[in-house]
């Protein structure tokens, strides 16, 4: 909060932003010329002997009460708050604003802290004017003080300098204070400047140094409002008039009340927006993925746009989820909403995504659950949700919408065409259909470029589970990679394509599946229809098995098992060495023409 904000003389731009009227006999100060718009411009009351109006003044008053707190209550953080406050008071009010915030706010109540409370300047007004002669505020020496015009506002001259110090300045210390300041902060009212016990800390606040160097402005020409909100003090506001000005009177303590009161709310307001904001944030980020997966054989890219800045949280989610054999899932979704509660269930209907693409069930049935599950979270609690999933070998693309928009496939030669998916009922409404009719909401955008996998980079078989199965399985891997020109490899992988084979020998009852794909690794798949997932196991020097998945993770660069909906896939990889080189069909450079891309 060290911003420097002028608190009289040029007007900020605000769209229709009009300065509040003076109070009566409340003349306001004019600009000097060149700064900020000039005096004749500016709307001032004219000087009136207030006590002529009566009820008039009162309707003056509270009229410029109306005016200057519905500025300050368009403030949208602390500081722009504290800029309308300052563009109200000064000169309208008051000759000068001075702010001071404390360090530490200060918890409202009876008791006195022990510590004293320290003030730092945030933002100041004109320093109060010196007596004539001492050549202060760009007035020569000897001169006399400006004349005041006839309808109210004070003449500059052509010497004068500027009549708000632009901000707290480098010259201005923090100012401690205690005892009866501290005690005027805490009952929260404002007081003259000439009230018993607190001249001291109001000139060091007037004068911004440690001991203060000038007097404290007399005959109720000075107002200390503290700025005292729901539960703390957060600092004090002082208002200045200069001798050629009426000075303050009792209804002027009111009227400087209700400034300081709706200041300190409206900063109250802002500092538990941008927290929510901050929460927001951080909650928007933490539900969305921080980056897609390098999948194979499809290229991923996502954007999220909120529907406005000042609803940055939604429902929207997307995700791309790595599944068995080189497939990928792609998710996006919509909750309902744009509130704390809608990104908390996006959360919970993600994470639930999640668990069921490891199941790797069809998507028409991941849907069915996660329908189920957001039942459970509550009938309120209504998504859309579009899932499918990308075999790059099979070139293949599965998808089950659940009332969300169908998703656009892109052609090579620039077409686009919307894929007619017969659209399921809404997640969470358990078969009943949504209005179709489109509202103003988030956008979360999932691309996906497919290139596939080459057929030629792809080996498949299928294997009866005997005991010679794991010899003919180390044969087809070695004539494999011999076409592959990866001789390098042959050693290693024929070592761990008969262990794998071996174990699922053992408990398969159906024809076993060997996969070898070649991208920027080499993997190998091994498949059968027994759910038991092998699990890494130190064996004794007596036993005579259960070292075969011990070799595989020794000699591989990765490895795992994955339990599918008809069994299971054990599977590694092995780096391919850099000056390796492939074998390139014909057929490669066709597979460029054919490659698709897809928008969910």
């Amino acid at each position: 909060m060290g911003h420097r904000i002028p608190c009289e003389g040029p007007d900020r731009p605000t769209a229709g932003a009009e300065r509040p009227t003076a109070p009566p006999g409340r003349g306001a100060r004019a600009a000097p010329t060149g700064h900020g718009r000039p005096a004749a411009d500016r709307p001032a009351a004219p000087a009136r002997d207030e006590a002529a109006y009566g009820a008039g003044a009162h309707t003056e008053r509270l009229r410029y009460l109306d005016e200057a707190t519905r500025r300050i209550a368009r403030g949208m953080d602390p500081d722009e708050t504290l800029w309308e406050l300052c563009r109200a008071a000064a000169p309208a009010f008051a000759d000068a604003a001075f702010i001071h915030l404390c360090d530490q706010p200060l918890p409202s109540g009876d008791a006195i802290p022990t510590a004293p409370v320290v003030l730092r300047p945030h933002t100041t007004g004109a320093r109060p004017r010196a007596p004539a002669g001492t050549g202060t505020r760009g007035d020569p020496p000897g001169a006399p003080p400006a004349p005041r015009s006839p309808d109210g506002p004070r003449d500059p001259g052509p010497n004068a300098a500027p009549e708000a110090a632009p901000g707290a300045g480098p010259d201005l210390a923090p100012v401690t204070v205690t005892g009866r300041f501290v005690e005027l902060l805490l009952a929260g009212r404002p007081v003259f400047g000439d009230t018993q016990g607190i001249a001291p800390s109001a000139r060091r606040l007037l004068h911004g140094g440690a001991k203060g160097d000038g007097p404290v402005p007399p005959a109720r020409r000075l107002i200390v409002a503290p700025l005292h909100g729901r539960h703390h003090v957060i600092g004090t506001l002082l208002l200045l008039r200069e001798p050629d000005r009426p000075a303050f009177t009792p209804d002027d303590l009111l009227v400087a009340s209700q400034l300081a009161t709706h200041t300190a709310l409206g900063i109250d307001k802002a500092v538990r927006y941008g927290r929510e904001a901050s929460v927001a944030d951080v909650l928007q980020r933490a539900m969305l993925p921080s980056s897609l997966p390098e999948a194979t054989g499809v290229r991923l890219a996502s954007h999220y746009l909120p529907a406005s800045e000042t609803a940055r949280v939604g429902g929207d989610w997307y995700d791309a989820i790595p599944l068995p054999g080189n497939r990928v899932a792609l998710v996006i979704g919509d909750v309902m909403g744009h509130s704390m509660t809608s990104a908390a269930v996006m959360g919970q209907l993600r994470t639930t995504v999640q668990t069921l693409a490891g199941l790797d069930l069809p998507p028409e049935d991941v849907l069915h659950h996660l329908d189920d599950q957001a039942q459970r979270l509550g009938s309120q609690h209504i998504a859309t949700c579009l899932y499918a999933i990308y075999d790059p070998i099979a070139h293949r693309l599965q998808l089950a919408n659940a009332g969300h928009p169908p998703p656009l496939l892109l052609h090579p030669d620039g077409r686009v065409e919307a894929l007619l998916i017969p659209p399921g009922a809404p997640i969470g409404v358990g078969g009943v259909p949504l209005d179709p009719r489109q509202r103003g909401d988030d956008v979360a955008l999932l691309a996906a470029r497919f290139d596939g996998i080459p057929w030629y980079h792809v080996a498949y078989w299928f294997l009866d589970p005997q005991p010679r199965t794991a010899g003919g399985a180390r044969r087809l891997a070695r004539r494999t990679l011999h076409r592959w020109k990866l001789d390098s490899l042959c050693e290693s992988t024929e070592l761990m394509v008969g262990e794998v084979v071996t174990n699922a020998v053992r408990y398969a009852t159906r024809p076993l599946s060997l996969r070898l794909v070649r991208t920027d690794v080499l993997r190998c798949e091994v498949g059968d229809d027994s759910p038991q997932l092998p699990r890494m196991r130190h064996a004794q020097l007596s036993d005579e098995g259960g070292r075969g998945l011990f070799l595989v993770n020794q000699f591989a660069e990765r490895w795992g098992a994955t339990r599918l909906s008809t069994g299971k896939v054990v599977w590694f990889e092995h780096r391919i060495p850099e000056d390796a080189t492939g074998s390139h069909a014909a057929g490669e450079d066709a597979t460029d023409e054919t490659r698709k891309g897809v928008v969910l």
